[in-house]
């Protein structure tokens, strides 16, 4: 199974998360719903400046890019 490469919005929640969860003051304690996850990070991806989020959309392409050289002829197929 080749796995699809993340768009700038998971690389955003994937940040977004690390950066939650090593917060003291974040509650859950660390066990958060995946749910509760993405509520939190969109609410944050949204109120993001376009600037910040163009740095993450170049992230995206780079990570295309590698995938496209690292598994050429590849498509996704759901």
């Amino acid at each position: 199974h080749i796995p699809r490469p993340a768009n700038c919005f998971m690389i955003f929640r994937a940040e977004w998360l690390r950066k939650s969860v090593a917060d003291p003051t974040s509650e859950g304690n660390g066990r958060l719903k995946q749910k509760d996850v993405s509520k939190g990070a969109a609410a944050a991806w949204n109120n993001l400046s376009p600037t910040l989020k163009q740095l993450y959309k170049v992230q995206a392409e780079v990570i295309k890019d590698e995938h496209s050289k690292k598994y050429p002829g590849w498509t996704y197929r759901p």
